[in-house]
């Protein structure tokens, strides 16, 4: 028993390297956006105002709220870049990991408008990280020691050095969780009917060409349909298997890496499919290295085919020199707090009320720990295609895209092009258009957009009045003539006296997170029934 644990939920140390290495990357291009983009998403003339962000979230911290000087914000980013470069590096490792995450929460937390299913899980990974001998391989910190243990007698390097902590432990059942919770948030009517991939497939905003190909072969999307809830159900399972668990850790990794590229080749989903690469990466088995890394050069030696032996440790969980009971008991519990969370949340999704199945004080330890997470992925398909406008009227009464700068016509009838910008902002206007109960929260967003088009556009001639307009579109399985439908989601003028208290605030912005989480890009989704 104890030695089918080990190789469940151990690791290979050049695994955890390469796994260090790419995290670390990962969070390095999100701090260099960030640094690019630093006015947009993160100072008073942005999309967010610091005051919004924490009504958002009242029982959360942030560095970031502080201050919204942009000197500072990038003084921040500095340091966050500093971080990843010695975590990548393996240098002064833990200190490096502890500053990522705190950093990496804290932008996260001053605009979450930038997230994605994906940013909760690459936190998720940082944190679990901690527990974990990251510097073990291919490290300046590992360098520094005599090297990776020698071998007693009759035992292989590999078995020695093979890595089981709580850490690990935490990790795997994190990524299993993911998968889990979105397979059973799809046990729904229009999964288990086989028409949600063909509705997810003709979002226009984010279809790809392989995507537009597939939905015109109606048996395979139904197929793909059907099978996709038990795929993310099942197919984790099989890594607890006690039969040659570890060629089934590279089946499974195999399976569910080529359903991510699948996702990748027919949707526009951002970062999620590259985050979920990076996931699997610590799992990678002993016999990978074997076969691409000769002995020589890794410092391994010995059989890498076979499983590490129980009795190389003294210890089922090992933390090198953290190897302290109270480190176990804080993963383990933080870990048992993350399972019944994303149970809350599926069974929140399942519930035919706005009431949630936990106490509030439940909910308020997870912004505070930064534990809080939700993985749905389209659990409920959007029932609308959706594009708009930024409308500004200008002080000589033309009209302009706020986006583009491009005068449009006076009248809001003909349609707006596709979105002439990149993910993080497609993810921006995603929030936006989901918000349609009230326009407090659209009102202040195109109220951010239209006082940075003015102040740090620089134009003579500013924009005294803006209008956010949607347009929607039914999506039919069948093709229709449905024309769009135009409504203006949000008003705005240079007189305009914002009287939205902090508490109305935070409880649109939390519908509006609501609808995210179910998959509705616009509110007439949930309008037209289509809610579990």
């Amino acid at each position: 028993m104890k030695s089918h644990l080990r190789t469940v939920f151990g690791c290979d140390p050049r695994s955890l390297a390469i796994f260090r290495m790419a995290l670390a990357s990962l969070i390095l291009f999100d701090v260099c956006d960030w640094f690019l983009h630093c006015e947009q998403y993160f100072s008073s003339s942005g999309l967010l105002d610091s005051a919004s962000a924490q009504s958002v979230s009242p029982h959360s911290w942030s560095l970031n709220y502080l201050s919204d000087s942009p000197l500072y914000t990038r003084t921040l980013l500095l340091a966050a870049a500093a971080a990843c470069v010695a975590f990548f590096l393996g240098w002064k490792t833990k200190i490096a990991i502890f500053t990522c995450w705190i950093l990496l929460a804290s932008f996260q937390t001053r605009n979450p408008l930038l997230l994605i299913s994906g940013d909760r899980l690459l936190r998720m990974m940082l944190l679990w990280a901690m527990f974990i001998p990251m510097d073990k391989a291919w490290s300046i910190d590992g360098s520094k020691k005599k090297g990776l243990e020698m071998p007693d007698e009759g035992k292989t390097r590999l078995e020695t050095n093979w890595v089981c902590t709580a850490g690990t432990v935490c990790l795997l059942l994190q990524i299993c969780m993911m998968y889990w919770c979105a397979g059973f948030a799809k046990l729904n009517d229009t999964w288990l009917s086989g028409s949600a991939l063909d509705y997810v497939l003709r979002m226009d905003v984010y279809t790809r060409p392989f995507g537009i190909w597939l939905r015109e072969h109606d048996s395979l999307t139904k197929a793909l349909s059907l099978a996709t809830p038990w795929i993310e159900i099942m197919v984790p399972l099989l890594l607890f298997s006690p039969w040659r668990t570890l060629t089934l850790r590279v089946i499974v990794i195999a399976i569910l890496l080529s359903f991510h590229a699948g996702i990748e080749l027919a949707l526009n989903v951002g970062k999620f499919g590259i985050i979920s690469l990076v996931a699997w990466l610590p799992f990678i088995p002993p016999r990978f290295w074997a076969v691409t890394v000769p002995a020589s050069t890794s410092g391994e030696h010995g059989n890498n085919d076979s499983s590490p032996d129980p009795k190389s440790e003294s210890r089922l969980f090992c933390f090198s020199k953290l190897n302290k009971p109270a480190q176990h008991y804080l993963a383990f519990g933080l870990l048992v707090y993350v399972a019944i969370w994303n149970i809350a949340t599926v069974v929140d999704l399942k519930r035919a009320t706005t009431n949630r199945c936990m106490p509030a004080l439940f909910y308020k330890m997870g912004e505070m720990t930064k534990l809080s997470q939700k993985f749905f992925m389209f659990a409920e398909p959007p029932r609308h295609n959706t594009r708009f406008i930024f409308r500004g009227k200008l002080a000589d009464d033309s009209e302009i895209d706020l986006r583009t700068s491009q005068l449009v016509p006076s009248q809001a009838t003909s349609l707006p092009p596709d979105l002439p910008m990149g993910w993080v902002w497609k993810k921006v206007h995603r929030y936006i258009l989901s918000n349609g109960t009230s326009d407090a929260i659209n009102t202040s967003l195109l109220k951010h957009y239209t006082e940075y088009w003015n102040n740090r556009e620089k134009k003579t001639s500013p924009v005294l009045s803006s209008q956010l307009i949607v347009f929607t579109k039914p999506i039919r399985l069948i093709d229709s003539s449905d024309a769009y439908q135009t409504t203006t989601l949000a008003m705005w003028n240079a007189s305009h006296s914002d009287a939205t208290t902090t508490e109305i605030m935070a409880e649109e912005f939390e519908k509006t997170l609501d609808h995210l989480e179910s998959g509705f890009l616009f509110p007439q989704d949930e309008i037209d029934g289509n809610i579990e």
